[in-house]
C-alpha cells in the first residue's frame, strides 16, 4: 500500500500531507494487528472486534453460531480506537483508489485525445490491486483470530491432560532435498525431495508437562 501511496503522490493525485498521514496510519494499524491485537481479544467483550464469540460466529449456521447471541445481555456498545483506525484506513484507501479511477475515466471521456491511456490502465490495475490488498489484510486479522482461538483451545486441552494422556501435533515440514558435497547445477534442479512428518507429543508425567519430538522422513512424495 505504501508504494501505491507514493505513486499517487508523484502523479499529483494526493497531497504530500495526505500521503505522509496515510503511511503512518498504515504502519500503526499493521503493527497493531500483528502485536497488541492479540492481547485485547477475549471470549466475551463489549467491543465487537475484540469478542471471540461475535467475530467467529456464523449466525446463518446453527453449527457455527455462538451460543450467546443475546445482544441485550451481551451488548457491543464500546469501540476500540485502534481497531476503528484500522477499518478507517482501509476504507479511505479504497475510496481514494476509486475516486482516482473515476477522475481518469472522466478525463478520458472529456478529452480522449489529450489523456494518457497508460495512466487510465494503471489506475484500473491499482484499483484492482488495492481491493485485493484490503481483502488480504482483513484475512490476516481473521487468521490471527482463528490462531488465537485454536491456541487457547489447545492450551485448555493440555491443562486437562491426565497421567498417561498425550496431546499430538502432527504436520509436514519442508521437503528434504538430498544433495552432494559438491554438485553440478544439473544435479540440483528438478529434485523432488522427501517429505518430513513432524510429530510433537505433549504428555503429563506427575505435575510436569513433557515434550517428545518424532521426525519421519518419508520415501513417497504425496503428503496425505
Amino acid at each position: 500500500m505504501e508504494s501505491t501511496i507514493e505513486q499517487w503522490r508523484k502523479l499529483g493525485d494526493v497531497t504530500d500531507d495526505w500521503a505522509k498521514r496515510m503511511k503512518k496510519q498504515i504502519q500503526e494499524s499493521y503493527q497493531y494487528i500483528r502485536t497488541d491485537y492479540k492481547v485485547h481479544v477475549k471470549d466475551m467483550s463489549r467491543v465487537a472486534d475484540h469478542c471471540f464469540s461475535w467475530s467467529l460466529s456464523e449466525p446463518r449456521d446453527n453449527f457455527f453460531r455462538a451460543i450467546y447471541q443475546d445482544h441485550e445481555k451481551h451488548p457491543h456498545d464500546m469501540q476500540c480506537s485502534r481497531c476503528e483506525l484500522f477499518k478507517n484506513v482501509l476504507d479511505e484507501m479504497q475510496s481514494t483508489s476509486e475516486d482516482i479511477l473515476q477522475k481518469r475515466n472522466a478525463n478520458m471521456q472529456a478529452h480522449p485525445m489529450q489523456v494518457n491511456q497508460e495512466l487510465l490502465y494503471e489506475a484500473e490495475a491499482t484499483e484492482h490491486k488495492m481491493s485485493k490488498a484490503i481483502v488480504d489484510i482483513e484475512n490476516l486479522r481473521n487468521h490471527q483470530l482463528r490462531v488465537m482461538k485454536s491456541d487457547q483451545h489447545r492450551r485448555m486441552l493440555i491443562d486437562r491432560l491426565e497421567e498417561g494422556d498425550a496431546f499430538l501435533t502432527i504436520d509436514f515440514a519442508m521437503r528434504l532435498l538430498k544433495y552432494y558435497h559438491r554438485e553440478r547445477q544439473s544435479q540440483f534442479f528438478g529434485q523432488e525431495g522427501n517429505s518430513w512428518s513432524i510429530t510433537d507429543a505433549e504428555s503429563k508425567l506427575g505435575d510436569t508437562i513433557v515434550h517428545h519430538h518424532f521426525v519421519h522422513i518419508l520415501k513417497e512424495n504425496s503428503q496425505v
